[in-house]
């Protein structure tokens, strides 16, 4: 199980252990703290913290899916 503060942080250092131990016929979890909603880059669309928060959620639906995971978790703590 990988555990990250934000949806993305997945993506950026631990996809090729997610991968290896894939490749060992591990299951890999992933739970996300926050949907990620509070990020800087919500503004230069004009999204709420709620409204990017549910676009990264189904960002993460994807991710799960390109990555094969066994299953995700994206808590709504407050980021």
């Amino acid at each position: 199980m990988y555990i990250f503060p934000h949806p993305d942080d997945e993506s950026s250092g631990s996809a090729h252990a997610i991968s290896s131990q894939q490749s060992n016929v591990h299951d890999v979890y992933l739970l996300t703290l926050t949907k990620g909603g509070t990020t800087k880059q919500r503004h230069k669309f004009g999204y709420s913290v709620e409204e990017k928060g549910e676009v990264r959620y189904k960002e993460m639906l994807d991710a799960e899916k390109v990555l094969n995971l066994s299953g995700i978790a994206v808590l709504d703590l407050p980021g």
